[in-house]
């Protein structure tokens, strides 16, 4: 029992001295980074041109040409940030920038020592799987090694995860372009200035009174020739009937008188 725990321990110490010493000589391996970033550019084509030479791996990307606005996403190596961020402030004029680091070192010993216990469980299972003398034990030691590899898996996983991410940078790029500066509008001619009335003279001021008071004298002719116009109609009439009566009632008159006379006669 003893040496199998000295065997364990000197698994552990030599799953831990890797790390250790690469965290001692290189930290920024245990980095993760990221990295947001706001450019307005010029043109978009322009910008995406250069933006393919950019060191690291393009993992997204978004442009709406007609908007003017695009997003990128680009996983850089940590020794190639300060390349790429320079290059990224060359683009065009930067608004906006935010970073943030996490330092995985302790994680990624944790998974490691862990990986070493679980796979040490699974050799001593599987040794006493092929001793198993009885069904029950079979079936016992089998379960328990299932969930042994189940284990196994989860932090190979973990640490396949966390060695494609340490040491590089995650860079959110933001680009936009220049607004189009508003046109001028032309300036409104100003309007040229009235010429100022000449000074009336005398005469001029009489013969001016003198035509304002003919004008008025024919405008009010004018008006009492058209009363008379819608006046004139009417009257006739009325004095067409009226002597057409005064006629009839004279007529009868002297009919009447006539008659008279034939009776005294």
């Amino acid at each position: 029992m003893k040496k199998k725990c000295a065997v364990m321990l000197l698994i552990f110490a030599f799953g831990l001295l890797p790390a250790s010493e690469a965290f001692a000589n290189r930290p920024e391996n245990f980095l993760i980074h990221r990295y947001e970033i706001h450019v307005v550019v010029d043109s978009l084509e322009d910008a995406l041109a250069q933006l393919l030479t950019v060191p690291g791996i393009d993992l997204s990307s978004q442009l709406f040409l007609d908007s003017g606005w695009g997003h990128m996403e680009r996983l850089v190596d940590n020794r190639d940030l300060n390349t790429a961020l320079s290059f990224l402030h060359g683009l065009g004029e930067a608004n906006r920038t935010e970073s943030n680091a996490r330092n995985v070192f302790a994680e990624f010993s944790r998974l490691q020592a862990e990986f070493a216990v679980r796979s040490i469980e699974y050799n001593r299972l599987m040794e006493l799987l092929y001793g198993a003398e009885t069904l029950d034990d079979f079936r016992f030691i089998e379960a328990r090694l299932g969930g042994v590899i189940r284990q196994i898996e989860g932090i190979r996983g973990r640490i396949n995860y966390l060695n494609a991410d340490m040491g590089t940078t995650r860079i959110h790029i933001t680009l936009t372009t220049t607004p189009p500066e508003p046109e001028e509008p032309e300036p409104e001619p100003k309007p040229e200035p009235e010429p100022k009335p000449e000074q009336e003279s005398a005469f001029q001021r009489i013969g001016r009174t003198f035509v304002e008071s003919a004008e008025f004298s024919l405008s009010m002719l004018q008006g009492f020739l058209v009363f008379l116009s819608y006046v004139s109609i009417p009257l006739v009439a009325v004095l067409i009937i009226g002597f057409v009566a005064w006629r009839v009632l004279r007529k009868k008159k002297g009919k009447g008188g006539d008659k008279n006379e034939s009776e005294t006669m």
